[in-house]
C-alpha cells in the first residue's frame, strides 16, 4: 500500500513526504523493527531508512491498486431519485412501494445487486449496556425476527461506533447504504400482492437487534430504495 500509494503521489507531482523539519523529524524516528534471537533489537534504524523500497534492492510487480497510479477519466452523473420512499412506518418496520419492473431487474442481473435500501437511525445512546449492531431484514414473514447471514432475509448489519468526546457536535442520525438481498422468496408475497405488475409491489424492511439480542431496535427515521 505504501508503495502504491508513493508511486501515485509521486506520478501525480503531490508531496510523499513532509518538508524541512518534520521531515528530519520523521526520518530520525527510531524503527526497532528486528530482533535476534534473545529479543533485542538489532542495528540502529530510523524510520528514514526505509521511505523507499529501492533500498532493498528489489520493486513491487504491478498488481491490486495499479489503477491508483493512472486512474480512469471518471465522468459525474447526476444522483438517482429513489425508485420507493418509506410507505409507512411503525417503529423499526417500514414497508416500502417499489416498481415490480425494478424488482425483476435486480433478480435477474446475476453479477451485482442494482437494488439498494438508504436507512436513516438514532445514534444510540451512550451507556455501556446499548445496542450498536443491528441486522436489517427485508421480505420475511412476521414471525421471523432474527436472522443469520446465510437467510435468504438477511441484507446486512450496520453498526455504530461508540461515544468519543470528538463526536459530540456530531449528528444524533446516521444514514447507512444497504443492497438488498437477491433471494426470490424475499420478493414473492411482495409481487404476489401486485399481479398486473402495475401497481407498485409492497415490501417490508425492518432493523433488529443483531447477534439475536433480544432488545428493541431504534426507531426508523427514514427510508428509501434506490436504483444503479
Amino acid at each position: 500500500l505504501w508503495d502504491v500509494w508513493t508511486r501515485k503521489q509521486q506520478h501525480q507531482n503531490l508531496p510523499w513526504l513532509p518538508k524541512g523539519d518534520d521531515l528530519k523529524t520523521l526520518s530520525s524516528e527510531p524503527f526497532l523493527f528486528y530482533v535476534d534471537g534473545k529479543g533485542q533489537y538489532v542495528g540502529e534504524s530510523h524510520a528514514g531508512d526505509y521511505f523507499d523500497t529501492a533500498r532493498f534492492g528489489y520493486a513491487y510487480e504491478p498488481g491490486f491498486g495499479e489503477d491508483v497510479i493512472n486512474p480512469p477519466h471518471l465522468t459525474a452523473q447526476a444522483a438517482q431519485p429513489p425508485v420507493a420512499l418509506m410507505a409507512s412506518i411503525q417503529a423499526n418496520s417500514a414497508t416500502v412501494g417499489i416498481p415490480p419492473a425494478s424488482i425483476q431487474k435486480h433478480l435477474e442481473t446475476k453479477t451485482k445487486p442494482t437494488l439498494f435500501t438508504k436507512i436513516t437511525l438514532p445514534r444510540p445512546e451512550s451507556t455501556g449496556s446499548m445496542v450498536r449492531e443491528f441486522d436489517v431484514i427485508v421480505g420475511a414473514p412476521e414471525n421471523v425476527t432474527q436472522v443469520n447471514a446465510d437467510s435468504p432475509y438477511y441484507a446486512g448489519t450496520v453498526a455504530f461506533f461508540p461515544p468519543m468526546p470528538s463526536m459530540k457536535e456530531m449528528s444524533m442520525d446516521a444514514t447507512f447504504t444497504v443492497p438488498l438481498p437477491k433471494a426470490p422468496q424475499v420478493f414473492a408475497n411482495a409481487l404476489a400482492a401486485s399481479p398486473d405488475k402495475s401497481a407498485p409491489a409492497n415490501l417490508s424492511i425492518r432493523v433488529v437487534a443483531a447477534h439475536g439480542r433480544r432488545r428493541t431496535a431504534p426507531a426508523l427515521k427514514s427510508l428509501s430504495v434506490h436504483a444503479l
